[in-house]
């Protein structure tokens, strides 16, 4: 359809074909990035990046100040987002990513500060955000880490968080990369330096 909308779709496989896909997010504008967990118990995590109304999609800065992440419960009937709650942020909350720590479902991403086009494209200030599943709901943010330099790619697990840190703010060089290892209590390690490459934590 030729709405200037980008929104994510979900579809399940009913063990003979592929469900008609249902969309998510009727205001959506220009969603993505979209993450599922399995978690132990069986149910299904999504979270993604959500544009809200009235961002204006051709100014850079405006797209990303109006961003926030959704996570939520994905019914397996309805294929719709239950128990959801939106993380929203005065600065470009980007790159949600779930994983599952201490046995617990948990949502990761970054809050980036930016000022102008250029520091959106390549933020160099930046905050590990985290949340948890409680009884109760998901959890406030929390912050793990500030780096204050881009973040080339990062990845969650288990134990923690890992970023590839580009420690001399130019994406087109590599060397200078850094990959740090952050647990869940905050204490930061160096893996290696010169990682290029998509980050996947086993």
């Amino acid at each position: 359809k030729n709405t200037n909308q980008i929104y994510v779709m979900c579809t399940a496989f009913n063990g003979t074909e592929w469900t008609q896909p249902v969309r998510l997010g009727s205001e959506a504008v220009l969603d993505g990035t979209p993450q599922l967990l399995a978690a132990d118990d069986g149910t299904i995590w999504l979270a993604y990046s959500k544009t809200a109304p009235g961002a204006d999609i051709t100014a850079l800065v405006d797209y990303a100040q109006h961003q926030s992440i959704v996570v939520g419960r994905l019914d397996p009937d309805t294929l719709t987002l239950t128990d959801a709650r939106e993380y929203t942020s005065d600065d470009f909350a980007n790159r949600p990513m779930l994983t599952m720590a201490g046995g617990v479902p948990t949502l990761v991403w970054l809050d980036s500060v930016v000022t102008d086009a250029d520091s959106v494209l390549t933020p160099k200030t930046n905050t590990v955000c985290y949340a948890s599943l409680t009884a109760d709901g998901w959890s406030d943010p929390a912050a793990l880490a500030e780096i204050e330099h881009p973040v080339a790619d990062l990845a969650a697990g288990e134990d923690g968080v890992a970023c590839n840190v580009d420690t001399d703010d130019d994406f087109n060089t590599s060397e200078d990369r850094s990959l740090i290892s952050y647990s869940w209590s905050g204490s930061a390690s160096e893996l290696a330096t010169g990682v290029t490459g998509a980050l996947s934590w086993i």
